[in-house]
């Protein structure tokens, strides 16, 4: 199930937009947002944005940080480390580039438009093992999720 967290649209001058508030469970200890870019049309590929989560208790961003390059498609991020079930705060974002005039040329207005849903409900780990992971010298994670296309979507996490 996907539930909307916010719409922002960001200027040249932006510094940081708060897009909404989240309060619930964690997928696997991950915060899975989908992003789309919704404006402007001709998407500047040096652009980027990132992505991040300040926790109501300690006002500090708890989630780690996560880089956002538009695209027209959808896209799915997460936000976390996978040791924490539950988030109460803000998710915010922050444009960055080299140079943020892109947005004033593009012809669509001068403002970077962004809608953010979360997929939250209970999803399943699939259970497999690479063979390349068979002999333990690598650890594997898997989060498996339902995007709001519809489609069944992974996250495959190795660690050593």
């Amino acid at each position: 199930m996907t539930l909307p967290i916010g719409t922002v649209y960001v200027t040249a001058t932006t510094n940081r937009a708060t897009v909404g508030r989240f309060n619930g469970n964690l997928v696997n200890g991950l915060l899975l947002l989908q992003v789309q870019t919704l404006n402007p049309s001709m998407i500047q590929g040096l652009a980027f944005g990132i992505f991040s989560f300040i926790d109501d208790d300690s006002n500090i961003r708890t989630l780690g940080d996560v880089k956002y390059y538009p695209k027209a498609e959808p896209t799915t991020i997460a936000l976390g480390y996978g040791n924490r079930l539950t988030a109460s705060g803000v998710v915010i974002f922050e444009p960055r580039s080299y140079n943020l005039a892109w947005i004033k040329r593009t012809g669509d207005g001068a403002f970077w438009g962004l809608n953010v849903e979360t997929e939250n409900t209970g999803v399943s780990i699939p259970g497999f093992t690479p063979s390349g992971f068979a002999d333990g010298a690598l650890g594997l994670t898997s989060t498996a999720f339902t995007a709001a296309s519809g489609a069944q979507l992974a996250q495959v996490n190795w660690y050593d």
